[in-house]
């Protein structure tokens, strides 16, 4: 019997597998993330493919709250081809990338107070020097709001802010150089967590 986290499911090649349960499936798909059901549909495959690699066939057990949700309907077929007809589809009714970027902002501090009203400032700021069909969202806290004694809060801009990168962080530099806030800034990250 093994037992694991995410990494079992990461390459290993274990002969004679013949039952794979995956307890709480849908976890991830509530993690504030446009990729979250991606990332369930590809862990739900590679851990189901762990199973029946030897002689015999193999078993794949999922517990999950949301059985009906297309990423883990279509992760138990392992059809590929309709899981992404289906995600492309929402990405592009949610504006969601590939069809935009997305630029995420984190922002840090120890002295919440003062995150908050800078975080605030450079949002106004920020908004006046964009178009009215790029969207900004935030800024919040962040998912995972305080690691030790630092707050974290992050604001996301959806559309395509190339040509504003440069001027967006100059505003955040000059605004937060005289603070205990720190920044940086991801265009199109890999996780918005």
């Amino acid at each position: 019997m093994l037992i694991g986290t995410q990494m079992i499911s990461k390459g290993m090649d274990f002969k004679n597998v013949t039952l794979v349960g995956v307890v709480a499936a849908d976890t991830m798909l509530n993690l504030p993330d446009f990729r979250a059901a991606e990332r369930t549909f590809q862990l739900l495959v590679q851990v189901a493919g762990r199973a029946g690699r030897g002689e015999e066939k193999g078993k794949v057990i999922i517990q999950t709250y949301e059985p009906e949700h297309y990423s883990i309907q279509l992760a138990t077929t392992q059809n590929y081809n309709e899981f992404y007809k289906k995600e492309i589809e929402i990405r592009k009714f949610l504006n969601n990338p590939p069809f935009v970027d997305l630029t995420y902002f984190l922002f840090t501090s120890d002295k919440e107070d003062e995150l908050i009203r800078m975080c605030k400032e450079i949002e106004q700021e920020v908004r006046r020097i964009l178009p009215n069909h790029i969207t900004i969202l935030g800024p919040t806290p962040n998912f995972i709001s305080k690691i030790k004694n630092t707050f974290r809060w992050n604001m996301m801009i959806k559309g395509n802010i190339i040509d504003y990168v440069e001027l967006i962080d100059k505003i955040i530099y000059d605004k937060s150089k005289a603070t205990s806030v720190k920044y940086s800034i991801d265009l199109n990250p890999y996780s918005l967590i």
